[in-house]
């Protein structure tokens, strides 16, 4: 039975309402799965996490210690769900059981998460003629426990709300509002007050990221088709212009972001990249198809994204002594 609880005693704190059954990943498994394909040529501060099922689009707890997972699992429903990946016992606990699919998520304080779902939209849109196809459906925005137990909706209109993140700063929610041909990046609190903080103009937006200073970055569309730019808000021209860009997210101590960037040889790098020109250095390169890039601090080590053939999987890179800091301390340049 679904619980309902009023969005800003959800934001305040809630106590967890019991457990869910892990799902341990053997390190037999690992090791079978790590022999195969491209694992065989990584470097040897990549280690890469086989789950049972299909993940990506992995988040950092605030800890460093545990994931937040979109994964379909093989004998479960085609549509990913939310799941908490146990970075340490390598073991995972589904969040979600929805008829939707989930399409991003994040921590929020006092354990609490913020997830995109078409649960809701799949419902409300009776009416059309040819029901869209579910990953067409648009979605909106809950917020739960990190057990899926009390689960209460955040945005409440027909369309896309979603691409989202959390702005430690003002405790808002960064999200992608989508409706005919323009994109609206907006923010929302917790009582359900929102307020827009870039319009595109016909132009695609995604990944919206939030920093200490009050600025927002995200990816947009190159207006000459060239690839994609990457902004922040205050600034007239793009930091990052016509890339290969896939994903932002927010780097640990608010300072910059963290970008994943593809080459035409299917491998990739992840950026560290602040508004002043100066704050641009490469945390890593991957001879991996990565998707995206999550930071933290403890210890200072990347979350990424990757796929290996049909199946996401993770993997943790440790990173050297500055970490995230932007530009690195003076001592650690050669």
């Amino acid at each position: 039975m679904r619980i309902r609880l009023p969005i800003a005693l959800l934001l305040a704190g809630a106590a967890l309402l019991g457990g869910c059954k892990s799902k341990p990943v053997s390190p037999a498994h690992q090791l079978s799965q790590a022999a195969k394909g491209p694992a065989k040529n990584l470097p040897h501060d990549i280690k890469l996490l086989f789950l049972k099922g299909s993940c990506e689009r992995g988040v950092f707890s605030p800890d460093g210690r545990s994931a937040l997972a979109l994964c379909t699992q093989p004998e479960g429903p085609a549509l990913p769900q939310l799941y908490s990946v146990d970075l340490d016992g390598f073991s995972e606990k589904r969040v979600t059981w929805q008829d939707g699919s989930i399409g991003s998520a994040d921590w929020l304080e006092n354990d609490l998460l913020v997830y995109a779902s078409t649960t809701d939209e799949l419902k409300e849109i009776p009416f059309l003629p040819t029901k869209p196809p579910p990953e067409e459906i648009p979605s909106d925005l809950y917020i739960s426990d990190r057990v899926g137990d009390s689960i209460d909706r955040l945005t409440k209109r027909i369309g896309f709300d979603g691409d989202l993140s959390y702005w430690p700063r003002g405790k808002e929610v960064l999200y992608v509002s989508r409706r005919g041909k323009d994109d609206l990046i907006q923010r929302i609190n917790g009582r359900g007050k929102s307020a827009i903080v870039y319009h595109s103009r016909g132009r695609s937006v995604r990944s919206p990221a939030g920093l200490a200073n009050g600025q927002v970055a995200w990816l947009e569309s190159s207006p000459d088709g060239s690839g994609v730019d990457l902004r922040f808000s205050g600034m007239k021209e793009p930091r990052l212009r016509g890339r290969r860009l896939l994903s932002l997210r927010p780097a640990p101590g608010g300072q910059a972001v963290i970008a994943v960037e593809s080459f035409a040889d299917g491998s990739a790098r992840v950026l560290l990249v602040g508004a002043p020109a100066s704050c641009e250095r490469t945390l890593a390169e991957v001879p991996l198809d990565l998707r995206a890039a999550d930071g933290s601090l403890n210890p200072p080590r990347l979350l990424l994204s990757v796929t290996t053939g049909t199946q996401g999987v993770f993997a943790l890179k440790e990173l050297p002594g500055e970490g995230f800091s932007c530009p690195p301390p003076a001592a650690s340049v050669k």
